[in-house]
């Protein structure tokens, strides 16, 4: 079984079959029978695979769904490719993660994307630019805007301490308020009290309930593994003829990403 710091869409994508019936593969996935979880999954699934074709312009990796059955095929290039990236991410370190989340917040419209400083980086990871009459993952935007964000690569849920941090951090960043003036970020110059900031927070794993319901509330846009995972599956460039991640050239790719000036 794997831990249960992961959504169940995840365990459900490393484990099932490219087609069957979700009652079926849910038993298993999970080892039980559970006709609620398997509806749940079909549903959640279906709403991932459409969000990505909106995105990206690409085919929905679900080929088909009966509603009544809940028979369904996948893409199998979809399923290959989702297990090759989950295995990279498992063996790479935060730094990495963090230029990861970078490259795929390009995935997302943005025009300018940097990873911040190693050390003192106030309580950021990472940050993009949405430029005017863009549309992107946050929508139509009239005026330039920024994305900014956090990373964390954990085998545990985020919890409602994380998303507190960072929504200081983000408070902070718009006062410009710095522990020391070296740590200064010159993006931030340009941050009026009036500028869009678009929050968001980028997990390995997933996200407590509470936390769920904080970055509800105060507009935080969540990724957890499945949604970080799915959407590297639309770049072509990055796997081979076997739908295996090409790992030396991926991690040049998020390797060249630029580090925010102070």
């Amino acid at each position: 079984m794997v831990a249960n710091c992961y959504p169940d869409e995840h365990v459900f994508l490393l484990g099932c079959s490219s087609s069957g019936d979700f009652n079926g593969q849910v038993k298993v996935c999970f080892e039980k029978n559970d006709e609620n979880l398997a509806l749940s999954l079909s549903e959640e699934l279906e709403k991932l695979s459409n969000s990505l074709n909106q995105l990206n312009n690409v085919q929905p990796f679900m080929q088909s769904l009966d509603p009544d059955t809940l028979n369904y095929i996948f893409d199998n290039n979809f399923l290959q490719r989702y297990r090759s990236v989950n295995k990279f991410i498992k063996n790479i370190d935060d730094v990495r993660f963090e230029s990861l989340c970078a490259y795929y917040v390009s995935l997302l419209g943005c025009s300018d994307f940097r990873v911040t400083r190693r050390s003192s980086d106030q309580g950021l990871d990472f940050y993009g630019t949405l430029p005017f009459n863009k549309y992107s993952f946050f929508g139509p935007v009239s005026e330039k805007s920024f994305l900014i964000g956090q990373a964390k690569l954990y085998t545990s849920k985020v919890g409602t301490s994380e998303i507190r941090e960072f929504v200081g951090s983000i408070e902070l960043l718009r006062r410009r308020i710095y522990s020391s003036e070296t740590y200064a970020y010159q993006f931030a110059t340009e941050l009026k009290h009036y500028t869009l900031i678009n929050p968001i927070f980028i997990s390995s794993s997933s996200f407590t309930k509470d936390a769920v319901t904080i970055c509800q509330k105060v507009g935080i846009r969540m990724i957890d593994i499945v949604k970080l995972i799915t959407l590297l599956t639309s770049v072509k460039d990055i796997f081979d003829g076997n739908n295996e991640l090409k790992d030396s050239v991926f991690y040049q790719e998020i390797l060249r990403i630029k580090i925010a000036e102070s």
